[in-house]
């Protein structure tokens, strides 16, 4: 069959599916961990100082604002 075009399946991948199958037969959800909102809060912070910092470091020239 040339021509044809291979649609994507709507059914889940291979580690949905592995996921699906563990959390029914321990009958406990295997979701991950809640972040810690500490270290969200931290990593935020961060970002958004390491910016202006690294333009204050600059040379006048590498400037790009």
């Amino acid at each position: 069959m040339i021509g044809l075009v291979q649609r994507r399946s709507s059914k889940r991948d291979v580690t949905q599916n592995a996921l699906s199958v563990a959390e029914t037969s321990t009958g406990a959800p295997l979701k991950p961990k809640q972040k810690n909102p500490a270290a969200v809060a931290l990593g935020k912070l961060g970002g958004a100082k390491g910016g202006r910092a690294r333009v204050a470091r600059l040379p006048p020239e590498a400037e790009r604002l």
